[in-house]
């Protein structure tokens, strides 16, 4: 889990803005018929895989309309618990936001995303430990994102800024990426 979330750190401005709540889903219970869970009215299932010392447990929670509204995921080994995640506010183009306990049901991480009238994700914020770690901000034009800035904590100028520009077709001409307020790639 560690890679994905530097990957999506690293990739931040294009991971929030391309999300796909059915890529979350899919990529959690994609061994069940979606339209079982349709039919039948689910409104929670339960999955554990172990081997070895290891278990990883997931618990869905749908909503009426049968659309993924909760996963809480365990973590396991040797029969005590280790990690807990849970995802929620789980909605079509949006990313979840997610707790992260430790074994002793201590909050160690937390990321909130807060979106504008038109659905557009306009802060992530992320704590460690119930204080604030990170904050990402986007800004757009009509529907593409044009700037994001990752800020970490105290900071008052953006660790990096990616500035996104596009052509009059809407395809995207350039991303340029700011590191300390310097140009590190442009692409």
């Amino acid at each position: 889990l560690f890679p994905i979330l530097f990957m999506a750190f690293n990739l931040h401005a294009q991971y929030a803005y391309q999300f796909d709540s059915n890529y979350f889903e899919y990529n959690y219970f994609s061994n069940y018929d979606k339209q079982k869970i349709i039919k039948n009215h689910i409104k929670e299932m339960t999955e554990i895989n172990s081997e070895k010392k290891k278990t990883m447990s997931k618990k869905f929670e749908f909503d009426s309309s049968c659309k993924l509204s909760k996963l809480t995921i365990c973590y396991w080994s040797s029969g005590k618990l280790h990690r807990q995640f849970i995802y929620s506010s789980i909605q079509s183009k949006r990313v979840p936001d997610y707790i992260m306990f430790n074994g002793k049901g201590k909050e160690i991480r937390k990321k909130v995303c807060i979106y504008n009238n038109d659905t557009l994700l306009t802060e992530q914020l992320e704590y460690k430990k119930g204080e604030m770690f990170s904050k990402i901000l986007y800004k757009y034009d009509s529907s593409r994102v044009t700037e994001s800035e990752y800020y970490k904590k105290n900071m008052n100028q953006p660790k990096e800024k990616w500035i996104y520009e596009y052509y009059p077709n809407h395809s995207k001409k350039s991303s340029t990426l700011f590191k300390y307020g310097k140009i590190k790639y442009v692409w």
